[in-house]
């Protein structure tokens, strides 16, 4: 079962009907036959993620056909997700900066492309 979307032709009244999978699906109302309006499936994200556990991330994205920019995707989103629980900053970024800058003696490209993106917003 499921929600369909029918837009009345004359008024473009659109109403969301209850129907099965299986059924014929039109809708009519005063002898009037109303058109099915076709919409894009809403993605779903994977709430359930753990944004801490990179075995768990490893795990996860490791079993699908996941495009390079889809990980990368996905690893942002659970940096926001960590930052969101740690007052605006994501840890585990902040010390790979850290770490980064320990090593090379010199500050991380990314850390550089956020703090200029952060100038362009204020300015």
């Amino acid at each position: 079962m499921g929600i369909y979307l029918y837009e009345n032709p004359e008024t473009s009244e659109i109403k969301e009907v209850f129907q099965g999978m299986n059924d014929l699906h039109e809708y009519q109302q005063d002898g009037i036959k109303w058109q099915r309006v076709w919409t894009v499936p809403a993605g779903v994200v994977d709430g359930r993620l753990n944004p801490w556990s990179a075995a768990k991330f490893v795990e996860k994205t490791g079993k699908g056909s996941d495009t390079y920019g889809s990980l990368l995707d996905r690893s942002a989103e659970l940096s926001a997700k960590r930052a969101e629980e740690c007052g605006g900053k994501d840890p585990l970024k902040e010390r790979v900066f850290e770490n980064y800058q320990k090593k090379c003696s010199k500050e991380h490209p990314l850390k550089i492309q956020e703090r200029a993106r952060n100038l362009e917003v204020e300015i």
